[in-house]
Parts: C-alpha cells; sequence; structure tokens
C-alpha cells in the first residue's frame, strides 16, 4: 500500500504572498498619502500667495493717494482692508550724507533732535539742518548744525546735550522763542526743513510741539480668504515725498526764478 505525505508548501507560498500583498499594499498607501500631503501643500502654498498678492494690492491702492483713514477693496475674491495713519513724530536711520525732510508749513514751534546711539563719542554723527522760509515773498534758507559736545572736532557746531543713550546720546531744540538775531533758531514763515548727518550714519528720532505736522506715515493692509481661512498682512511706512539729497546745494523758489542782469 501506498502512503501520501503532505508538505506545507502551498501554506508557505500563501504567506509569502500576503506578506508581499501587505508591503505592496503600505508603499502604496505611504505614496498615496504622501502626494495627498504635496497636493494639499501645493493648493496651502498656491493660496497664501493669492492672499498674500492680495495684501500688497491694498498697500499699493494707498501708496497711490495716501490719504488717513480706512479702505476696504476685494482682489481675486480675497477681502482686503487697509489703513492709513499719519504721524507727526519721525523716527528713521539716516545714511551719512542723505537727507531728511520735515513740513513745517503753519507750524510755529519747537523741533526737537534726538540722535546717535554708538557709545564711542568720536563714531557719532553731527547733524545740519537747513530750514526755508518765506521772508516777505522772498525765498530764503539758513543753515543750523550741531552735534555731540563731546566730539573733539573742532568744527564750530552747536552743542547738543548728553542723554543717557537710552536708545539715543544727544539731543538739540530749534526753537522759534528766541530773538531774530539769535542764529539757531526757526524763523518765521517756515516752509520746510531738510536735516543731513556729517561723519558717519546716525539714528534719528525727530518731533515738535502742538500741531505738528505729518511727518511720515504708517500703512498697514490685512488680506482675508474666508473660503480657506487664510490671513495676510503687511505694514509699511513712508516718509514725505522729498528731492534727492543732491538738491540740499541746489536753488529753491516758489515761483520763478529771475536773474538780475
Amino acid at each position: 500500500m501506498l502512503k501520501k505525505t503532505y508538505t506545507s508548501q502551498s501554506g508557505q507560498v500563501a504567506v509569502i504572498v500576503l506578506l508581499i500583498m501587505v508591503v505592496l499594499l503600505t508603499i502604496g498607501l505611504s505614496l498615496a498619502t504622501r502626494t495627498t500631503q504635496e497636493l494639499f501643500l501645493s493648493d496651502q502654498q498656491a493660496e497664501s500667495s493669492r492672499v498674500f498678492n492680495a495684501a500688497e494690492s491694498g498697500i499699493e491702492k494707498a501708496l497711490s493717494d495716501v490719504q488717513v483713514g480706512t479702505g476696504n477693496l476685494s482682489v481675486d475674491n480675497v477681502d482686503v482692508a487697509y489703513s492709513v495713519q499719519g504721524s507727526s513724530v519721525l523716527e528713521t536711520r539716516v545714511t551719512e550724507g542723505m537727507s531728511v525732510h520735515l513740513d513745517l508749513t503753519g507750524y510755529t514751534g519747537d523741533v526737537t533732535f534726538e540722535w546717535a546711539e554708538e557709545g564711542s563719542c568720536g563714531s557719532r554723527a553731527s547733524l545740519i539742518a537747513v530750514i526755508y522760509y518765506d521772508d516777505a515773498g522772498e525765498i530764503k534758507s539758513k543753515s543750523v548744525p550741531f552735534g555731540p559736545a563731546c566730539d573733539s572736532r573742532l568744527d564750530n557746531f552747536a552743542d547738543g546735550l548728553l542723554l543717557g543713550g537710552s536708545p539715543y546720546y544727544h539731543r538739540y531744540t530749534l526753537s522759534t522763542t528766541y530773538p531774530d538775531t539769535q542764529v539757531n533758531h526757526i524763523p518765521a514763515n517756515t516752509l520746510f526743513m531738510r536735516v543731513k548727518p556729517v561723519y558717519a550714519d546716525t539714528d534719528l528720532l525727530i518731533s515738535g510741539g502742538i500741531s505738528f505736522p505729518t511727518q511720515h506715515h504708517t500703512i498697514s493692509s490685512t488680506a482675508t480668504y474666508t473660503g480657506g481661512n487664510e490671513e495676510r498682512s503687511i505694514e509699511v511706512s513712508r516718509t514725505l515725498p522729498a528731492g534727492p539729497s543732491y538738491m540740499d546745494y541746489a536753488l529753491y523758489s516758489g515761483g520763478a526764478i529771475t536773474q538780475n542782469p
């Protein structure tokens, strides 16, 4: 009589096939998940860029006609809200030889300058303020130079007050209350002023009293896409329009310039 013998090869094949299927399924699910994530991230990036571009459109709209207030617009189905705020305090960093422009039309108060954050007095800038004013219909200018009292430059600049360096080391005030015989004062009917640092770059804060005109604007824009719960905000500052620094060495006239023979 013949005896039949059985082996477990068929069972082993089934197990191997099952393992291969599990591995392939795992790889397939991993690739599908990764593809889905990449598509999601790509859509999110495109949406974020679209919302950011919409926020930039709000900035451009506000810059096209700078008026203090708020506004709204819609860009590519994205809601944009922008605002423009004016400030009479100007705080900025100025490169040596460049100029800051101040509007003083109708202003009759003092102007205060605080500047220099450098610890070493020898590395701190001095300032030259050039004031343009109307003298009985004739446009004139006068220069007022001032700088650190601790320097040794022997340039005959007026000395600024020494502060504690929190954050500025020096302060100087130009006043309208001095008599006309005082050199370092602001004349009547002043139109504008240009301030230039010399010897070094400097951080500078300029402020005035009551009714000091607006010296720069802060513009903010927020774009919101409610469909994707995406929001982007941008903020920029804009100083007053002004001519380039080389114009400090040119003639200025409120009207025509006539050359006398």
